[in-house]
């Protein structure tokens, strides 16, 4: 018997939305059929995709497809003919294109047939047209759509919303981007292990004459001990969140059949210590995650972690390239945008320039009017970087940028030069 495709179904008990949860080729696609109350009860409307909103907050990062019955008008001036062209609910409207903006929706109809006519929605007398029903998808799935149509319908006053998604243009996930977390730097047991590295580099390179060899190769070195501590403190954190979860049922059952007031009462002490361990670590996930999504800003407990974990998966989608246009010609496949990209950087960083291309400009340098260093000014420049001063531009930068941020191998060597002035570690 094979496995369901269905993950998860939310329904509404008067019939105004639907949601699926549907694992199709192993990535996660959330349907929505939505049916907005009339424009005669815009309090009902702005109710309901307020709890659409809550309900979709914690699939940030899925493939969010989302058709239906709206009962406003997104454009004036084109999704709508006769009558009033501004007798909408306004209110709703707007909390609307909050919910659209929010998600990084788009309404794919439009944004494919940009001038067009069209409507799905019509009374005869006297004669209105409107465009109420419309697919609203996910920004990054807007390049899979090969297909967006209003067709004839029967039996309703509508007409029919059709769309078509090609999955051979869908993302793949690859490895990404290695990101240091500068939270190691206030774990005693990391920064031993930075000195130890640095000391094991400073025997092991120091015939290495090339300093920006040498300076590669060590950081090289301690990304490969920051990963390999990462991973293990990690499985740590994660086995004592398991334990601690385990300990809470067990305190909870053990409390529903215990009746000495001592013992009840040690039960509790012990089930606030571990609710407050679950806690910290819950809260340390969630700021975490705050900075890797690049969130703009998070006021208290106004969201949970799962909600930054998901933005956080979702920034990544909307970086994928989904098309490319080589040579006039529109590229969706994401095997043949991995070749035209491979292909561009190899010619690009193998071309050779020819050193008569740009003779005419060599006379730039010569003209009266261009500053040029005087030669105190030049020896100055040519001088070894003193120790002062990569200290006085690390604590420039961690002033501009923080000290609580998720960096690259850059922002690693940044934080780390306080430890390697602490250990005067020399020749570097």
């Amino acid at each position: 018997m094979g496995v369901s495709p269905l993950k998860e179904k939310i329904a509404d008990e008067n019939g105004r939305y639907l949601i699926l949860t549907v694992e199709i080729d192993n990535t996660d696609f959330v349907f929505v059929n939505y049916y907005a109350p009339t424009k005669n009860f815009e309090n009902d409307q702005i109710e309901y995709i307020e709890k659409l909103k809550i309900l979709l907050n914690e699939k940030l990062d899925q493939n969010l497809v989302l058709g239906g019955d709206f009962n406003t008008i997104l454009n004036p001036s084109l999704d709508k003919m006769g009558g009033s062209k501004y007798n909408t609910p306004v209110k709703y409207t707007s909390k609307l294109e909050e919910f659209i903006e929010e998600f990084e929706l788009c309404d794919i109809w439009r944004t494919k047939n940009v001038d067009s006519r069209l409507y799905t929605w019509r009374q005869r007398t006297p004669l209105i047209q409107c465009r109420l029903d419309f697919w609203l998808i996910s920004n990054f799935l807007s390049s899979s759509v090969t297909k967006t149509s209003i067709v004839p319908s029967i039996k309703t006053d509508h007409s029919l919303i059709k769309l078509t998604l090609s999955g051979e243009n869908f993302s793949k996930r690859g490895p990404g981007f290695w990101k240091f977390n500068s939270g190691l730097l206030t774990d005693k047991n990391y920064v031993d292990i930075v000195k130890n590295t640095l000391s094991e580099c400073n025997n092991k390179y120091h015939n290495l004459e090339n300093k920006n060899l040498k300076w590669d190769t060590i950081k090289s070195e301690i990304r490969g001990a920051t990963v390999k501590y990462s991973k293990y403190k990690n499985m740590k954190l994660r086995e004592r969140e398991s334990n601690l979860k385990k300990r809470q049922d067990e305190v909870q059952k053990t409390l529903s059949c215990t009746y000495l007031d001592k013992d009840i009462n040690n039960l509790l002490v012990e089930l606030d210590t571990v609710k407050e361990d679950l806690e910290q670590i819950v809260n340390n996930q969630t700021r975490g995650a705050i900075i890797r999504s690049h969130a703009e800003h998070c006021e208290g407990n106004e969201r949970n972690s799962k909600y930054f974990l998901s933005l956080e998966k979702r920034n990544y989608k909307n970086k994928c390239i989904n098309k490319l246009v080589v040579n006039d010609i529109e590229i969706l496949s994401q095997e043949k945008i991995l070749y035209e990209e491979r292909n561009f950087y190899e010619k690009l960083y193998s071309s050779k320039e020819d050193p008569d291309k740009y003779s005419g400009d060599s006379n730039f340098f010569d003209l009266d009017f261009i500053p040029k260093l005087t030669d105190l000014e030049k020896d100055i420049c040519d001088a070894d970087i003193s120790e002062s001063e990569c200290v006085k531009e690390r604590n420039y930068k961690q002033y501009r940028v923080g000290l609580c941020t998720a960096c690259r191998l850059e922002g690693m060597v940044l934080n780390l030069t306080g430890i390697i002035k602490k250990n005067k570690i020399a020749a570097y």
